[in-house]
């Protein structure tokens, strides 16, 4: 659904989408899937409730944003979340405990 929603990296874009109300989603698979210019902070989205985050940023390489605060719990799925990133700040999920 999201997916849809991403045309470019625009300033109209970027100015909202940190607000965005992303609490409810449970999928974020491909979701900026070699979307080569988005580098919008969505450091604030509430992903709590995703589980699927499955090469959300693969190809995305201008992506530069803090995301390492996100609550990823619940994901269980992040094979190629962020593949061929040479810019990316990549937090590194896989050292959180989550018990």
């Amino acid at each position: 659904m999201l997916t849809h929603y991403y045309q470019a990296n625009t300033p109209a874009l970027c100015s909202n989408i940190n607000n965005w109300d992303t609490s409810q989603i449970t999928t974020m698979f491909e979701l900026f899937k070699n979307k080569t210019t988005f580098n919008c902070d969505i450091s604030g989205w509430d992903v709590s409730n995703v589980t699927n985050m499955r090469s959300m940023f693969s190809g995305a390489s201008a992506f530069n944003q803090d995301i390492s605060r996100w609550d990823v719990c619940s994901v269980n799925g992040f094979s190629n979340f962020s593949t061929n990133l040479t810019n990316t700040y990549k937090p590194d999920f896989n050292s959180l405990n989550c018990d």
